[in-house]
Formats: structure tokens, sequence, C-alpha cells
């Protein structure tokens, strides 16, 4: 879903999406990376394949400043990689949970700066949460947080 409203202090966007199903993945291990981790014949995972049920929503605000080059940026998001299981039940023996289970939400906020019709800049920062779970590096908020400085440019 996306809503958009020009006024006189700036145009408003709002955006929405909400997203589930169900897709594979491998439990947290040091010896999956990236392409390793697919289900692709030509490079199988060293470890078990799970099969997990997802949802997550994300949430956008943009705002441009009374008509200005500068838009202000708010974003939050949610991701559960696995709707069956509670943070609280992760790594209880027995399970068969890893941090794969884990769910996150994050917070962002920064502003844009349009420098003319091809430059943009962006100052942003990633608030990024999680439940404490029974994992031994995950028994409470990891100290995650993303700040990024992004100039962009436009052919």
């Amino acid at each position: 879903m996306q809503l958009q409203y020009d006024n006189t202090f700036g145009r408003t966007i709002f955006k929405a999406e909400y997203l589930q199903g169900t897709q594979p993945g491998v439990a947290a291990s040091a010896s999956i990376i990236g392409p390793l981790s697919s289900t692709s014949f030509s490079a199988q995972p060293a470890t078990d394949l799970y099969l997990r049920p997802f949802s997550g929503y994300y949430l956008w605000l943009t705002q441009q400043i009374a008509n200005t080059k500068f838009t202000a940026l708010v974003s939050y998001d949610v991701y559960d990689p696995n709707r069956e299981i509670s943070e609280s039940e992760i790594g209880v023996a027995g399970n068969n949970t890893t941090a794969g289970d884990i769910k996150f939400s994050t917070l962002g906020y920064g502003i844009t700066y349009l420098i003319n019709s091809r430059f943009k800049l962006t100052l942003y920062n990633e608030h990024v949460v999680n439940d404490g779970t029974k994992l031994p590096d995950y028994t409470a908020d990891l100290k995650d947080d993303v700040f990024t400085t992004r100039l962009q440019y436009r052919w």
C-alpha cells in the first residue's frame, strides 16, 4: 500500500507492506555463508535445511520539509523468521532452534538532502532490537544498530 499527499508543507508519503510464507534456510552456523546456504544442487549446505514459516511487515513515512531539498525519513519493520515459536523458547534443549529463529524489529530514522537533480545525500540510523532467548549469545538485545551515510548519483 502506498499513499502520497502533496500539501503546503511538502510531500508526505506513507508506504506499508506485509509478507508471509514458508522459506528454506540453514541453522545459524559459522560454516555456512552466502550462496552456500541455498538449496541449489550445485552448492549444497554442509548442515541440515530448515523449513520455517515466516512473516514480517514494513512501514515507511517520508516527509519533505517545507518544500525544501530536505526530506525526513522514519521506518519501522518487523521480521519473524519462525512464527511457530516464541523467543523465550529459542535455545531450549530438544526443540531444535537456533539464532536463525530470532525475531527482529528495526526503527529507522534519518534525513536526505537533494544536492541537485543528480546527487542525493542520506544520513540514516537503524535501531535493531531482538528479544532475549535461551541461546548463550542472544540472552539480551544485541548491540547491532547501523548508521549509514550514502551519496547517490543518478545517470
